[in-house]
Parts: C-alpha cells; structure tokens; sequence
C-alpha cells in the first residue's frame, strides 16, 4: 500500500481505531512522519520506509540522549512505552491502558531484562548511579547480571540528527 491508499482506508474507516504496519504506528505519528521526511503519498509503505519511520520515533523517544547518558535506561523505557502500548511504564501499566483494548503485554521485569540486554552499557551506568545513591542491593540479581554484549547500532541515523527525513527517504 502507498501511504495515500493507507489514508484512504482511514479515511473509509471512520471510529475505528488504526494501528498500522510493522511498528503499530497510529495515524497521527504516520502522518507526522511522512511529514518530517517529505514522502510524498505515492511512497510505498514497505519494511524499508516503516523502519526508517521507526528509527525517527526511537530518537523522538531519547535514543541520543540514553548513549550520551542524559537521560536513564528507565525513562528511555518509559518514553517508548509512551509511544508504544505494549510495553509497560514503570507502573507496570501501558500508558494507553484502556484506550481501544490497549493493556501492557510483558512484564516490566522482562521489558527491562530485554533492554539491558540491548543496552548493557546503560545498564550497568544506571545500576552504578543506583548503588552510589542507595548502596549495593541484596537479594535480588542485578541488572549486570541480564546483560550480554549485544547492542541496537543506530549510531548511523542517530549521527543525522538534523536529517531525520533522510532516514526514510533512503529506504
């Protein structure tokens, strides 16, 4: 599908609630971003552009200021639970629970294993900071002890901060 026949199927659709491709992305962020990066509506809606388009949401969300240490593993988490329903806030809860049937659907314990997996660096900063505050924590293993050596290399689109567009028109 291009992304007019997409806003077409929207617009043919009325009260329905749209989340759509790849990524779940909602009408509002599709058209924001189509916006940004200039894609015109005969843009194919393909693996390619809605990752693209994802990459744009996660550095909307801090990605930059997670590996530059502005910001913690924890609100990066938050901040892409705000954009995706599925993963929990640090309540537990989605941050749209109830809204169109949207719950969390894992653990924040899992959610938070998962992202210190891909981030272990951060992990490790944040459980440093964690111990200097508060101590060291007994009883309970430790984000340290989650962690392997993978990581998500975004570096490269994270490098065209002014260019976020470029990303999916790339693709």
């Amino acid at each position: 599908m291009t992304l007019d026949q997409i806003r077409q199927w929207i617009a043919a659709t009325p009260g329905q609630q749209h989340a759509i491709g790849r990524y779940q992305i909602i009408p509002s962020t599709l058209e924001s971003l189509a916006s940004r990066a200039t894609l015109p509506g005969s843009t194919l809606f393909s693996a390619p552009v809605q990752d693209s388009m994802a990459s744009i949401v996660i550095l909307d969300a801090g990605y930059v200021e997670l590996k530059n240490g502005a910001i913690t593993l924890d609100r990066f988490m938050d901040n892409l639970a705000r954009i995706w329903a599925g993963f929990p806030m640090a309540s537990g809860k989605s941050a749209y629970e109830g809204v169109a049937d949207n719950r969390a659907t894992i653990s924040r314990k899992f959610y938070a294993a998962q992202m210190a997996e891909i981030f272990p660096a951060e992990a490790r900063r944040d459980l440093r900071a964690t111990e200097e505050r508060e101590g060291p924590r007994r009883g309970s293993p430790s984000a340290c002890e989650w962690v392997t050596h993978r990581s998500i290399d975004l570096t490269a689109t994270a490098d065209r901060d002014e260019g976020h567009g470029d990303a999916v028109n790339r693709a």
